[in-house]
């Protein structure tokens, strides 16, 4: 009997290798977070749409960490 193809790619998605997942210590990642927004504030005049929404959620992102902005991360 023959059987239906699927469209584009019929293979299943791999599986993510434990050995290539890594995390990332959330201290270094706010710190990189808050350097971005200094950086973002520190360039001046109007920010495009684009970076209207980095900003917003890198900002928003902090907040959900518990991190606040200016503290040492």
């Amino acid at each position: 009997m023959h059987r239906a193809s699927l469209p584009g790619n019929s293979q299943p998605p791999a599986q993510p290798s434990a050995s290539r997942i890594t995390f990332v210590d959330r201290d270094a990642a706010a710190g990189l977070i808050c350097k971005f927004l200094d950086a973002i504030d520190a360039e001046g005049g109007p920010k495009s749409p684009f970076m209207q929404y980095a900003q917003a959620n890198a900002a928003r992102t902090l907040r959900l960490w518990g991190v606040e902005r200016g503290a040492p991360a």
